[in-house]
């Protein structure tokens, strides 16, 4: 009890890399989500197998799609079919610096599949992401009013519904979950 079973290091760019969220597949491989601290910040996922050796590792430059943003991975879900998707946020610089909600669906061998940029609700971005028995998608966040926000969505990320300004009066939502009834945690 309490002993480690293996320990890696991983470096997956020049400066400092940073991980922010981690999950399992139906395989038992480990996601791991992060970023960069370069300018344009890059988003890093990692596949590591159960015995800790990478599988393979990706960096997405959010500015690919989004040009003159920079961007934060926060959050990881994988579905049954061990698709991943990633959440968080990118952010203009210029003229205003301002958020938008960014998803990416990748496959299980880190091929982009679907992006979707949102800029409603605004602000910090995207924190936590689940997905429920029939594959929709929750992620949860604030918008510009410094209210919690949540959002459902479709496996092919098409937005079903937003919901904001639940009058719960938090700055920001770090997290959900869907319990084995199916309500929001």
């Amino acid at each position: 009890t309490g002993h480690s079973t293996w320990n890696r290091t991983y470096t997956l760019g020049t400066g400092r890399d940073q991980a922010d969220a981690v999950t399992v597949d139906s395989s038992e491989n480990i996601i791991v989500v992060g970023n960069t601290s370069q300018y344009p910040a890059e988003w890093h996922i990692m596949k590591i197998d159960s015995d800790g050796v990478s599988l393979w590792n990706r960096t997405y430059n959010i500015t690919d799609t989004n040009p003159g943003r920079t961007g934060t991975a926060r959050a990881v879900v994988t579905d049954s079919s061990n698709n991943i998707y990633i959440t968080g946020s990118t952010n203009t610089m210029a003229p205003a610096n301002t958020a938008s909600w960014f998803t990416m669906k990748i496959d299980s061998d880190g091929n982009s599949l679907i992006n979707l940029t949102n800029p409603q609700p605004s602000g910090l971005g995207a924190r936590g992401i689940t997905i429920d028995k029939q594959g929709h998608l929750y992620l949860v966040g604030d918008n510009s009013s410094t209210r919690l926000a949540l959002r459902k969505i479709s496996d092919d990320l098409e937005v079903m519904d937003i919901f904001h300004n639940l009058n719960i009066y938090v700055d920001v939502g770090y997290a959900v979950d869907v319990d084995r009834s199916g309500n929001l945690i």
